[in-house]
């Protein structure tokens, strides 16, 4: 799926955020090799949640406002 995304112009510079139960190195290297920009497992405390979201909001807004020029 993330390969998907960023292989799709209109979709290819949002932001991906992995939120999975697969607790196993290859699934989070392969999801970040992909294009994934973070990867979060479950169950994950909500304030660690939000910090991550925020964090990554900060990083997309920062590379489109860097496109923009």
């Amino acid at each position: 799926m993330v390969r998907a995304l960023r292989a799709n112009a209109p979709t290819h510079s949002i932001a991906i955020l992995m939120l999975t139960s697969e607790d196993s190195l290859n699934g989070e290297t392969d999801a970040l090799a992909a294009g994934a920009d973070d990867y979060i497992l479950k169950p994950v405390e909500p304030r660690r949640l939000a910090a991550r979201v925020k964090a990554l909001l900060a990083r997309s807004s920062s590379r489109i406002l860097a496109g923009a020029h």
